[in-house]
């Protein structure tokens, strides 16, 4: 299959793909039918600071392929593959053709060196790129094309054709110091290779690319034959390649070190952005450090730098990077005080990756949540955490009043390793008739957002995960081997208690988490069917107080599967528990419909049971709830099992 590339007007012009004729009515035009000479002058690129030689020496292209087809028959008028450029940018074809006719002239430049890489496919209008035979950080394997479509012939006349590079070029590199670092430690790299999704070929007419993006490997090969300086000072080139892909995308990039010995070292990069006719640069000391690199997107003319991770070290810096469609990556390498930055600043409409080193902890203001409109990524071993700041009079007067630390309003939001601290010692919500819609949550989520945690510690005042949109969030929300820990409890005021967790969606899966509250431990809500395996999930009172609620909740509809996992309250609300209630279902806020539970597994404080029908929920068939009799039986005095 073709699959077509999407290109704005302006774009359009710079590639010059034609898509109507192109009439030249010159005032010396000879009658239709006549044979007349037509030349065309074809350029490489005279900006080579993106390509892979010293800027100015010249090109690595010695040969052309051209082909010129009859506009509205496409019949193939004339083909060839010719000697070009002699080591320089410009060279000069000339046809003779029939004046009053329109024809199609495609263009292709390669070097000699590159054919058992790519071959003319056998249409004369396309490029196929054979895998097996390529290497990686092999200069010969750049090439260049275009074409002029619907060209009317009215005279002898002169074209202009610019070539362009229907790669993307991919460069790694790291510094000297890096490489002798990683000698003296007994790694001495002598070859690499990489192994990316790419196309198998494009189409000389429009530049559609051919088939489907498949992982190839670029077999590995020597570093010492890569030409000229890296394009980032103070690097030097340990990897060079020519990637056939899609206009723009972000791929996953596994890159290769190999000693002359055979010795390997593997390395994988996320989300690198690759668009064709522009260059991508992963630099650092890649070799001895897995945290410290930076990836860049670069045009291979006069347009603005594509950023694609952003290192920021000031709060303007960060804003900055947010709030840029060009930045997809923040880097945050050590502590960083946002505290003086506006709320509104902290809002952003295209995903983000926000990755905390270990030891840094960003600091948001009171009042401000980093606020993403179409999805957040937030990783590292680092920490998040808000300014405590007491309330107003006036706000907490208008209501208008709550800490939060995320709020994703749509797309996908992952966390992987970090740790969110909101303020624990605050329990308001805001006033939503004054405003302020917004529970105090370390993470608030919306409609249809998709949510990873993972590796994770988040405690919170209020809920630590908050979902948004009762009955009508649809997402899919996954908690993996992390801890969420809530100090809220109705003591704190009627309208501002909390559980730990608040699940909204269509599906959840809550596997080895521990969960701790007072109020509240986990509530499964709207709908949603929901798997728990492994894990503790726990509530305590608050000092001095007779506070505690349940460990696991589900209303509104909801089914959780309990497949194992270690459930243990505080109190015993209801003497159906025969116990410390851990597992109930009710009606949360009142009339809502209850939800149902699935006890295939786990140890419990108290039977399960609804607190609103006085019923127990008792295991499916096959299954059974027990008296414990292991030494843990004081604490879980029930457990499920099968038959």
């Amino acid at each position: 299959m073709k699959k077509a590339l999407h290109y704005s007007a302006s774009a359009l012009a710079m590639f010059g793909f034609a898509s109507c004729s192109n009439d030249l009515n010159e005032p010396n035009a000879v009658p239709d039918g006549t044979e007349v000479a037509v030349s065309f002058d074809l350029n490489l690129p005279s900006d080579l600071g993106t390509r892979a030689v010293e800027t100015g020496t010249g090109t690595s292209c010695n040969q052309l392929y051209y082909a010129v087809f009859e506009s509205e028959t496409q019949k193939l008028v004339k083909s060839e593959q010719i000697t070009a450029f002699n080591g320089g940018l410009t060279d000069k074809v000339t046809f003779s053709l029939i004046s009053g006719r329109k024809y199609d002239f495609l263009f292709f430049a390669s070097n000699t060196a590159a054919d058992n890489v790519y071959s003319i496919n056998a249409d004369g209008k396309g490029v196929s790129v054979n895998y097996g035979n390529i290497k990686a950080n092999v200069e010969t394997n750049d090439a260049f094309f275009n074409q002029e479509l619907g060209l009317k012939i009215t005279s002898g006349m002169t074209q202009s054709v610019k070539l362009y590079r229907p790669f993307a070029q991919l460069n790694i590199g790291t510094t000297a110091a890096d490489l002798a670092n990683s000698a003296a430690a007994g790694f001495t790299l002598d070859k690499t290779s990489v192994t990316v999704p790419v196309y198998s070929g494009f189409s000389l007419t429009d530049g559609s690319l051919i088939g489907n993006a498949e992982e190839k490997t670029f077999a590995s090969n020597v570093i010492t034959g890569i030409p000229g300086d890296f394009p980032v000072s103070g690097y030097d080139y340990i990897g060079l390649n020519y990637l056939l892909v899609n206009d723009r995308e972000l791929v996953m990039v596994q890159f290769s070190a190999l000693t002359a010995a055979g010795d390997t070292q593997e390395f994988s990069y996320g989300n690198v952005p690759v668009q064709r006719n522009y260059r991508t640069n992963i630099y650092g000391n890649l070799l001895t450090t897995t945290f410290d690199y930076n990836i860049e997107i670069v045009p291979d003319f006069e347009q603005p730098d594509l950023n694609y991770q952003q290192v920021v070290s000031t709060a303007e810096e960060f804003v900055s990077a947010i709030t840029s469609p060009n930045v997809a990556k923040v880097i945050v390498p050590a502590d960083l005080d946002l505290t003086a930055v506006a709320p509104a600043d902290l809002t952003f409409s295209t995903p983000k990756e926000i990755q905390v080193a270990d030891g840094a902890t960003v600091t948001l203001p009171a009042k401000g949540a980093l606020i993403a409109e179409q999805g957040l990524t937030l990783t590292g071993k680092g920490t998040l955490t808000n300014e405590a700041v007491a309330d107003t009079e006036a706000d907490a007067t208008a209501g208008s009043t709550f800490r939060q630390l995320i709020r994703v309003m749509s797309g996908e939001l992952v966390i992987d390793g970090m740790t969110l601290i909101n303020d624990m010692d605050y329990h308001m919500h805001g006033n939503g008739s004054a405003g302020y819609p917004y529970n105090s949550a370390a993470i608030s989520y919306y409609n249809d957002t998709d949510v990873t945690i993972k590796n994770a510690t988040i405690k919170s005042g209020e809920f630590t995960l908050c979902g948004m949109g009762r009955d009508v969030a649809s997402g899919n929300i996954v908690l993996d081997n992390s801890y969420f820990e809530s100090t809220s409890s109705s003591q704190n005021g009627t309208n501002n208690w909390s559980y730990a967790i608040r699940m909204y969606g269509s599906k959840g899966a809550v596997t080895d988490c521990t969960v701790v509250g007072v109020q509240g431990g986990l509530s499964v809500d709207s709908n949603m069917e929901c798997t728990i395996t492994g894990g503790t999930y726990t509530t305590h009172n608050s000092p001095g107080k007779t506070d505690a609620f349940y460990p696991l909740y589900i209303t509104n509809g909801a089914i959780v599967t309990v497949e194992g996992g270690e459930f243990a309250g505080a109190v015993e609300r209801s003497p159906l528990a025969q116990g410390k209630s851990a597992i109930v279902s009710g009606d949360n806020d009142v009339n809502l419909p209850s939800g149902g539970a699935i006890i295939k597994g786990g140890k419990f404080s108290g039977l399960p049971y609804n607190h609103v029908t006085n019923t127990l929920i008792v295991a499916p068939e096959g299954y059974e709830i027990v008296a414990n009799t292991g030494a843990d039986k004081d604490t879980y005095p029930w457990i499920a099992q099968k038959k």
